[in-house]
């Protein structure tokens, strides 16, 4: 007959992950000097997200066995997860003391340091994990974005497509393979590629379902009602909204439905009707498709970037209210500093309020924040000499995003912005728009040049080496200073 602990054991294997934390807990009861009972209590909690108190069953598993190496892994599994990068790589150590050839704990120990922005170190860890286990698919991935981080691209392609022989159908590697193509230009390719994103299981879980075929070419859409659906953050939706317009030009009828929160924003498309959740219109429409999927079908290359802007626009009467809270003296310039630290690079393209220190010199300019949400303690935290004017509590506290932020832009000389939608917001109001972009930028921004193919009144400011905001600062005060 099957102890309880076995019987945890095979609901875990079966991801009952509540019968198996049941189950763990009911032997564990009996049997508390149980060091593997603790461990599968830990593996179920871990697995229905309860990293805190999975941590602390890891933790009396290893009072009871110091040396048990299991538990180290899956304890510096759950840190990273809970976010203490530190104490992770102090687990993952442990574990590699005790079994230095062990691979997923190299590989781990890499992601840990790439997400610490120590591509070099994680480098070094990817390395040690595929030389244990060469076919390793997910260090290969790994080891190609270190590489990438590194600036080391054609490296990191190798690596890709090593990992892409062994497993065709790995998500996140495709994905990170199209990134690259797309970096260097070869859209058509990276497109293709691209679609792979669907491949991941959060896309196959939150993926809208809608009743019809998708959309497979601009041929079909001819005389039909096609439903276009946004997928991922809301720059993207800004920056890929005008295929939507562009779509209208060969269907009957295009809907763009957007997070709830961009509707109002976006109703400025031209024949196009925006929709802000999943009403009935959608069952009368013949096709559907995603929103990132329209580049690829209308075969965009870097020489055919649909880059017509305005395609949006600020509401006439709120542009008036900023145009007077604003004023018209001094050299208006937006700010925003800070993205959504909940985007893995965040940390890397954010670049903080005090590296504008630089601009504190410049005579005759105002600063005045776009900034909401994450950021704006920073404020309170000005180096000495930098002044940055606030537009209010109410400033975009509505329902609605963006409506107070592209009306106040209107009424600024210039934005500069770190990568976020607030960038790309300026672009599609054709905004005079400066981005501060890092050494490896994300893949629209292409690498080299200071011109944007997507936004022609934007221009680029990017890193000379990977982590140097104040060169880049000092460049753009200079510039400002020569306006």
């Amino acid at each position: 007959m099957m102890t309880g602990k076995e019987a945890a054991r095979l609901a875990y294997t079966e991801k009952r992950f509540a019968d198996a934390g049941r189950l763990a807990r009911d032997w564990l009861q009996a049997h508390p000097e149980d060091a593997e009972g603790w461990r599968l209590l830990g593996l179920a909690l871990a697995a229905g997200g309860e990293f805190g108190p999975a941590i602390q069953s890891y933790g009396k598993a290893l009072q009871l066995r110091p040396d048990f190496f299991e538990v180290r892994f899956n304890r510096g599994n759950a840190l990273r997860s809970a976010g203490d990068q530190e104490g992770a790589l102090a687990d993952y150590d442990a574990a590699l003391a005790l079994r230095p050839q062990h691979a997923a704990s190299w590989n781990n120990r890499g992601i840990v340091l790439l997400d610490q922005n120590k591509p070099a170190e994680a480098l070094q860890s990817f390395e040690r994990a595929l030389e244990s286990q060469p076919d390793h698919v997910g260090a290969l991935n790994n080891r190609g974005n270190a590489l990438q981080q590194l600036q080391r691209y054609l490296e990191a392609v190798t690596s890709y497509d090593r990992a892409l022989a062994l497993q065709p159908d790995h998500p996140d590697c495709a994905a990170h393979r199209a990134f690259l193509e797309l970096l260097a230009g070869d859209l058509p390719q990276g497109w293709e590629r691209f679609e792979a994103r669907r491949w991941r299981d959060s896309w196959k879980s939150s993926a809208p379902q809608f009743p019809g075929p998708e959309l497979g070419s601009l041929e079909a859409a001819r005389g039909k009602r096609v439903l276009v659906y946004c997928e991922q953050g809301l720059g993207d939706t800004i920056q890929f909204c005008r295929y939507a317009q562009l779509l209208a030009d060969s269907a009957a009828e295009v809907f763009l439905l957007t997070q709830p929160r961009l509707p109002r924003l976006l109703r400025g498309l031209k024949n196009v009707r925006v929709l802000g959740d999943n009403d009935l219109l959608s069952a009368t429409c013949e096709f559907h498709i995603p929103l990132l999927s329209l580049p690829r079908l209308f075969r965009t290359d870097v020489d055919s970037i649909p880059a017509a802007v305005p395609y949006l626009n600020a509401e006439p009467d709120r542009a008036e209210r900023f145009r007077e809270r604003i004023g018209q003296s001094g050299f208006r310039i937006g700010i925003a500093w800070q993205g959504n630290p909940a985007y893995p690079l965040d940390r890397q393209r954010s670049f903080g309020l005090r590296a504008l220190a630089p601009l504190a010199e410049v005579p005759g300019i105002r600063l005045i924040s776009l900034q909401k949400q994450e950021g704006v303690s920073q404020l309170d935290h000005l180096p000495p000499g930098l002044n940055v004017e606030t537009l209010g509590e109410d400033f975009d506290s509505g329902p609605h995003a963006f409506l107070d932020t592209a009306a106040a832009m209107q009424s600024c000389d210039l934005v500069l912005s770190s990568d976020t939608s607030i960038a790309h917001l300026a672009g599609a109001l054709a905004r005079p728009v400066w981005i501060a972009l890092t050494a490896v930028p994300d893949w629209r921004w292409r690498l080299g040049s200071d011109q944007s193919a997507w936004y022609p009144t934007a221009r680029l400011f990017r890193q000379s080496q990977p982590g140097d905001w104040h060169g880049v600062f000092e460049r753009i005060a200079t510039e400002l200073k020569s306006r």
